[in-house]
């Protein structure tokens, strides 16, 4: 691959800013051989989840209740390959392909995941992305407070490990800029614009709203674009990834004109395949 393609995110250099965003294709080394064949300049792997961590810690101390006590539901080990298994993959993955691997965590509040990021480290991940899923807000809950309690996670993240810490951003920040420059002061190295968001709907049988989750629509390039925009507002020095509806090489070009570092790639690797 030419050199003119190199870059850096998160202070690492990649041979090429297209990266492989978070999924359960990362989690396959004979898939990421592939993409890292197809050009791939790192690799995200699925996000392994608090409630997964909890449960592991849980199962030695009280086994029958473990899975009501952290909300642990077993189809969640097809997603990311388990707590064990993940940390494996980790150091097969870094024995075995030459670019950055970065490893997931998706937690909602502070906790044992904290150990847990620690042993992603000592694996031999190269960075960690933090993914924050959104919550239904009590209405006494003012959206500092939401801030401010990211930021805190963020804060003792980084007391707990020193690779290089991504914070997945959703779109409904009011100021995204403010918000990426806290989470640079709290010890993020950079930001992910944006983190994948579900479908929401009502099912009229059964009187409940219901989530489900399907690839990013093919015209979803443009609030990507927006929201890059607005971050790099007033100077910020974070790294950014692109990620959201990001198809062509057009596409890719576009989030770095933006002013993202990399261009994170999914949906269409659903669609079309590793090359």
């Amino acid at each position: 691959m030419t050199s003119e393609l190199t870059t850096r995110y998160l202070g690492i250099e990649l041979p090429s800013p297209v990266i492989v965003g978070s999924c359960p294709l990362t989690i396959e080394p004979e898939t990421v051989r592939q993409l890292i064949a197809a050009g791939a300049g790192a690799i995200v792997l699925p996000s392994i989840l608090q409630e997964q961590i909890v449960h592991a810690a849980l199962q030695t101390e009280d086994p029958a209740g473990a899975i009501s006590q952290s909300g642990y539901q077993p189809q969640q080990d097809k997603y990311n390959g388990g707590v064990e298994n993940y940390l494996r993959t980790i150091r097969e993955l870094k024995a075995k392909e030459q670019v950055p691997i970065i490893a997931s965590i998706t937690g909602a509040s502070a906790g044992q995941w904290f150990d847990y990021a620690r042993q992603i480290e000592a694996s031999g991940a190269d960075a960690l992305e933090l993914n924050r899923p959104p919550t239904i807000t009590l209405p006494d809950e003012s959206a500092d407070q939401v801030e401010d309690q990211l930021c805190d996670m963020v804060r003792r993240l980084r007391e707990c490990i020193s690779i290089p810490i991504a914070v997945k951003l959703n779109q409904r920040f009011t100021n995204l800029a403010s918000m990426a420059h806290k989470l640079q002061d709290a010890g993020a190295t950079g930001v992910v614009l944006f983190t994948h968001t579900p479908r929401w709907d009502i099912s009229v049988d059964r009187m409940s709203w219901t989530i489900g989750w399907q690839l990013s629509p093919i015209d979803s390039l443009s609030g990507t674009l927006e929201g890059i925009v607005r971050t790099r507002a007033g100077g910020l020095d974070l790294s950014i990834a692109a990620s959201g509806g990001i198809r062509t090489s057009e596409d890719a070009i576009k989030t770095i004109i933006a002013g993202a570092d990399v261009a994170m790639v999914t949906s269409e690797i659903y669609r079309e395949g590793p090359d």
